[in-house]
């Protein structure tokens, strides 16, 4: 359908409309002032497709009306041009469409009645946008109030021109390469959740941010130390993963520290320098290059020492209070240690090589055991452990005798794979699988 006859079918019952297009002149003969009357009545889909007209004056007009505010140097085709202005109150009619039209994209907040709209730029920025540059205008009247922004993936040079988001609470600009160093920060007082991944090289210029509780630096990959985050007393996680770390140092004054995530830093080789940072709950060590468990004792809650190399579980006596505990894909031998956590419930030995059973008795909160992939072959010492619910013990060496074991613990409602909930219409059944493997499962009776 060409536009004529767009026109035409929109608006054959307006005498006066239909007179003004019935002439069929061209249409590039028309004036803006007729266009601009006739896109008025166009719905939006409609005014796009005239946007995208090989026709200067049509497109013109139909952006005008689409946008209400545009800028076109030169009139060139739109595929070619550099800047388009849009009054970003509109921008949700369209969403991503627009990336397909040009290369800078400048949102100009000067119309921003409902701060709810932010969440169409960050929609945007999460389609990994492919933009040469990126540019913010704020007015510090519309925007004093937002609280939530998102700008990834859209290759912002520099941080700066937040200055007047000073109710800011949330701030993610990870992705963004061309982003190095942390910078004009400075005015945002009230931010409590900062999200830098795969940007910079350095922890600086946090300093005023002392409200923040959440700071995620991970996936810097020439980040190299922990530093200059002694301002932050109140932050609770701290995310430091894939990186270059070279050790755990400079975080003493992060007393209210409960989450620290240190995982994949091949570089680290030791537990350290934790010992004033009472209020720490769950420490994330996985895929580092630990080799010893140590320096555990102001840990209360979770510890994931998984891919790390430890051959020995030790030194976890103090942890009375521990809840999880992941020591998987490392090379344990010997279940042993772990007599004075009574009040773990789920503990991950998956992986390793472990060949018996024992020493967990005393463990009678736990409802979840992983024993994947090791080399058991008997099912003993588990009849005590009365709030078991799951238990993982496929790839072992455990046979067909063995397994019907397990039928004394009536709690147990999975066995790897998971069953369905026990009920007085079930029994156990051992199934063994193309491997040879065996696994206990529920059926109907």
């Amino acid at each position: 359908m060409n536009a004529y006859q767009l026109f035409w079918g929109k608006y054959h019952n307006d005498s006066n409309k239909a007179q003004a297009i019935s002439s069929r002149k061209p249409l590039n003969m028309i004036s803006f002032e007729l266009f601009n009357m006739i896109f008025t009545y166009l719905q939006m889909d409609q005014l796009w497709l005239f946007s995208l007209s090989d026709n200067n004056s049509i497109k013109f007009s139909a952006l005008s009306s689409l946008f209400k505010d545009i800028i076109l140097t030169g009139l060139y085709d739109i595929n070619k041009q550099s800047f388009l202005k849009i009054h970003f109150k509109y921008l949700h009619l369209f969403n991503s469409e627009i990336l397909k039209f040009c290369r800078i994209l400048r949102f100009f907040f000067t119309c921003l009645e409902n701060i709810d709209e932010f969440d169409t730029l960050n929609q945007l920025s999460d389609n990994s946008i492919k933009i040469e540059h990126f540019q913010l205008f704020v007015n510090a009247d519309k925007l004093t109030n937002l609280k939530k922004l998102t700008l990834s993936n859209i290759t912002i040079q520099k941080i700066e021109n937040f200055d007047a988001l000073i109710n800011l609470t949330y701030l993610n600009l990870s992705h963004n390469s061309n982003i190095k160093k942390i910078e004009n920060l400075d005015k945002l007082k009230n931010l409590k959740k900062l999200i830098l991944k795969a940007n910079i090289k350095k922890i600086e210029n946090l300093d005023t941010l002392i409200n923040l509780k959440y700071l995620n630096l991970s996936y810097n990959n020439v980040l190299w130390n922990i530093e200059n985050l002694d301002m932050l007393i109140n932050l609770k996680t701290v995310i430091l993963s894939n990186t270059n770390i070279l050790k755990i140092k400079n975080l003493d004054m992060l007393i209210n520290l409960v989450c620290l995530d240190l995982s994949h830093n091949l570089n680290i080789e030791k537990i350290e320098n934790l010992d004033r940072l009472k209020n720490l709950k769950k420490l994330i060590l996985s895929n580092d290059n630990i080799t010893k468990i140590e320096n555990l004792d102001k840990l209360t809650e979770s510890l994931n020492l998984s891919v790390c190399g430890i051959t020995k579980i030790e030194k976890l006596n103090r942890l009375v209070f521990f809840t999880y505990l992941n020591l998987s894909l490392n090379n344990i031998r010997r279940i042993d240690g772990l007599s004075k956590l009574i009040a773990l419930k789920k503990l991950n030995l998956s992986w390793n090589s472990i060949n018996e059973i024992k020493n967990l008795s005393k463990l009678v909160h736990l409802t979840t055991l992983n024993l994947l992939n090791n080399r058991i072959s008997e099912v003993n010492n588990i009849s005590k452990l009365k709030n078991l619910k799951v238990l993982k013990l496929k790839d072992n060496y455990i046979g067909e005798k063995e397994m019907i074991k397990l039928e004394a613990l009536q709690q147990l409602i999975g066995v790897n794979p998971y069953c369905e909930k026990k009920s007085q219409k079930k029994r156990f059944k051992i199934v063994r699988d193309k491997r040879g493997c065996f696994s206990l499962i529920l059926e109907d009776t």
